[in-house]
């Protein structure tokens, strides 16, 4: 290893609130070190994990670097990645001048180093022995597995994604359990369940591991963001490789076969199985059809209607209808852009489905070309007022579909198909709320 590898170990335990993004994978390394990424490539054969650090903060011992004092900086005239540094650490940027700041100092070697790592650093810590600091590497270090690294944490799920993967561990005896495994050992695995349960299952009481997608609604390779590629070898003995989704693992299959793994294409196809003993390696790819979706998050009051803020909009009640007299804040959406024709709208998880009536609105009075044609200049536009009857609310009002209860407890629902050119109402029932809706054709 290099001598910047070997100060990207020393990494404190207790410095893990000081990382920049909490990273998907943590390399825990048996002298107490963190390494934050991901695994790369695991080489069975040589018996070497390859991981790929994106951060770190290194603890170094102040007789082996020299550090200038750390100087206030404002964010504005930092380079992007320290003002994203502390953009996700607020509690480092304070006030300077009106303006937010951070700290920052410089960092090099002494005693003859090759200066692997010279530059602006966070500096975090100082006492008379060390020093803390944040840097930024990307490296990449290949370990030996079974004599450096001592165990894997894996980051939960966002609470507010709506793509990723449940873990799902088969005992050899009891009920097969649910949740996302956040660490690893090599003797056990710890799996947190949807109730907050830290289950430590030892390997030895795993028939199998698999993975299942968390939104049901989209296949299992749209919620991986990597893929992997399994080197192994055929049964003429050449070395080759496929790349796709390791479904599922299983430790001890029935009878006499082998342990394997069930791995499937990227489009969710065609299982094959690769036993223990004939796999070399695995390393992972990045995955195109990867989609980063996340939940939408609103207020009680508030109506998002194709992730568009809706504004309530003034409304009067005649003996027959609901009357739209105010246009300012109507809500214009493309045809093109809606998915099959289907309107979305998003509110808090209050009210049920027959909280809100979606019908199409009818023009009370449009404009014609020779009323704008003799219009003058100083004249106001002739208003447009749109209405929806009591009889077409009860009778011809939309129903909403595919309602969806997201992890911030937003509810999503569909209406549809809607038509181009046309005018839409949604009432809320309990506050007489109203929203006009325009679909550009």
């Amino acid at each position: 290893m290099t001598r910047l590898q070997v100060k990207l170990f020393t990494a404190a335990i207790a410095s893990i609130s000081f990382l920049p993004l909490a990273g998907q994978e943590t390399m825990v390394l048996k002298n107490g070190s963190r390494l934050y990424g991901h695994t790369s490539k695991e080489d069975f054969t040589a018996k070497t994990v390859s991981f790929m650090a994106d951060s770190a903060i290194v603890v170094e011992d102040i007789n082996d670097i020299y550090y200038t004092a750390p100087s206030v900086q404002r964010l504005s005239n930092m380079k992007n990645n320290w003002r994203r540094w502390f953009e996700a650490n607020p509690a480092k940027v304070f006030i300077n001048g009106g303006k937010k700041s951070g700290m920052l100092g410089n960092i090099s070697y002494t005693n003859g180093a090759k200066n692997e790592f010279e530059g602006d650093a966070v500096i975090i810590e100082r006492s008379n022995d060390n020093v803390s600091f944040f840097t930024i590497n990307h490296a990449n270090l290949t370990l030996k597995k079974n004599s450096e690294v001592d165990h894997f944490e894996y980051a939960t799920r966002d609470p507010l994604a709506l793509v990723g993967t449940i873990d799902e561990i088969v005992p050899v005896n009891g009920a097969i359990l649910q949740g996302q495994i956040i660490e690893d050992y090599p003797s056990r695995l710890v799996l947190l369940t949807d109730d907050g349960v830290r289950n430590v299952i030892p390997y030895s009481n795993i028939k199998a591991k698999r993975v299942l997608p968390y939104n049901t609604n989209r296949s299992l390779a749209e919620q991986l963001k990597y893929l992997t590629r399994v080197t192994y070898k055929d049964e003429n003995g050449e070395h080759r490789t496929v790349d796709g989704i390791i479904r599922e693992t299983v430790y001890k299959p029935s009878g006499t076969e082998r342990p394997y793994y069930e791995v499937i294409n990227a489009d969710g196809t065609s299982p094959r199985k690769y036993y223990f003993d004939d796999v070399e390696m695995l390393s992972l790819s990045p995955n195109a059809k990867y989609i980063q979706d996340r939940d939408v998050v609103i207020n009680d009051d508030e109506i998002l209607i194709e992730h568009k803020e809706a504004k309530n909009m003034k409304h009067t009640i005649k003996t027959d209808r609901y009357e739209i007299n105010d246009t300012a804040g109507i809500v214009k959406l493309n045809l093109a852009y809606l998915a099959d024709g289907n309107l979305k709208v998003f509110y808090k998880d209050i009210p049920v489905n027959s909280e809100f009536i979606f019908v199409e609105a009818k023009p009370n009075y449009t404009p014609s070309k020779a009323d704008n044609k003799n219009r003058k200049d100083d004249e106001e536009e002739t208003p447009v007022y749109f209405y929806a009857n009591f009889s077409d609310m009860f009778l011809n009002s939309f129903m909403p579909f595919d309602r969806f209860v997201s992890p911030a407890s937003n509810v999503s629902v569909n209406y549809g198909k809607v038509n181009a050119g046309k005018y839409y109402l949604l009432i809320r029932k309990s506050d007489n709320s109203t929203y006009l809706i325009y679909v550009e054709p």
